[in-house]
């Protein structure tokens, strides 16, 4: 809840409009020159509620806009954290991570999706794939092929992806390390530009950030 107060002189009524993040008029209130408004504030507002008050007419007419910023309802699993506040609560879920000599594979349980990122400079920085592996009749591994010592071939979800899918294999090249499995952390903010900012935790403690349409990532945090 907010309270609006304001006082005009020389005006007969005045309006107050609140505005949407790209500062168009939405909602309005036609009131008294001097007076007092509640406000009733969402749980999905996020970071900050701005109105504009108008009064008088023509030549006369005045404007004056107000911001009142909001404490964020959600708490981010990790710090430091970023200024945008989370869409959400963080989601608890099972993670499995690999490293590969240019990037790393993710699969997410609670989204079933296959994440590649890539370290080679390249665009786009990570895609992102339907898990369509089934243990039930897709083979784990490729049996013919045998990586060189200290290099290891992905396999089960992240091995799906990485036989079928040409550009991602040749890409990240070899594993560095077997795979692991471990119960991670997901959480997402949606930015005013429309872009929303994955951030997943990671089996080193670090925190993982996958911006949409940029489609680039980043570590950015140890928890």
């Amino acid at each position: 809840m907010a309270t609006l107060f304001w006082s005009v002189r020389n005006a007969t009524g005045a309006v107050i409009y609140q505005l949407n993040q790209l500062g168009e008029r939405e909602r309005l209130w036609n009131v008294e020159p001097a007076g007092n408004l509640p406000i009733v504030t969402s749980a999905q507002d996020r970071g900050q509620l701005d109105f504009l008050l108008v009064a008088g007419e023509g030549a006369y007419t005045v404007q004056r806009t107000l911001a009142i910023p909001l404490a964020c309802p959600v708490l981010w699993f990790f710090s430091p954290s970023p200024e945008e506040c989370p869409d959400e609560e963080m989601v608890e879920t099972l993670i499995v991570e690999q490293e590969f000599e240019r990037g790393r594979m993710l699969y997410i349980e609670d989204r079933n999706m296959v994440y590649a990122l890539f370290n080679d400079g390249r665009e786009p920085g990570w895609v992102a794939f339907r898990n369509r592996y089934d243990p039930a009749v897709d083979p784990e591994r490729e049996e013919s092929f045998v990586p060189p010592p200290e290099r290891y071939q992905p396999i089960g979800r992240l091995g799906f992806v990485w036989r079928g899918n040409d550009t991602v294999r040749n890409r990240l090249g070899l594993g560095l390390e077997e795979e692991q499995s471990f119960d991670g952390y997901i959480q997402e903010t949606t930015r005013n530009d429309g872009s929303v900012n994955l951030y997943i935790s990671s089996t080193g403690g670090e925190v993982l950030q996958l911006i949409s349409g940029s489609n680039i990532w980043q570590i950015i945090a140890l928890r």
